[in-house]
């Protein structure tokens, strides 16, 4: 049996980083297009999840190739995160959730 040295952390991976309920912000990085805003906060609401309007802001790579998109939406639960990083890794052109 082999045991994992204690995390610098603390708790177990699923009880670390958020304290639920609670607003979290997750940036979506894409290829660039005119609709990929829409796309991201659609993608969101699809999944169910309560966004804030107020918090979305893009921005196009220095290249001009990739599109990155940040936002925010209220996660009762960890699984309101995991639902919204899954809504957006199925979006058609995304590379990177974070």
């Amino acid at each position: 049996m082999t045991s994992q040295p204690p995390s610098p952390f603390g708790g177990a991976p699923e009880q670390r980083g958020f304290d639920f309920p609670c607003s979290v912000e997750i940036t979506a990085v894409g290829l660039a297009a005119a609709d990929w805003v829409e796309r991201v906060t659609g993608a969101i609401a699809a999944a169910g999840l309560a966004l804030d309007p107020d918090s979305v802001r893009s921005r196009a790579s220095s290249g001009g190739k990739y599109q990155s998109v940040t936002l925010a939406f209220h996660a009762e639960a960890r699984e309101h995160y995991e639902a919204a990083h899954a809504a957006l890794r199925a979006l058609p052109g995304i590379k990177w959730t974070l």
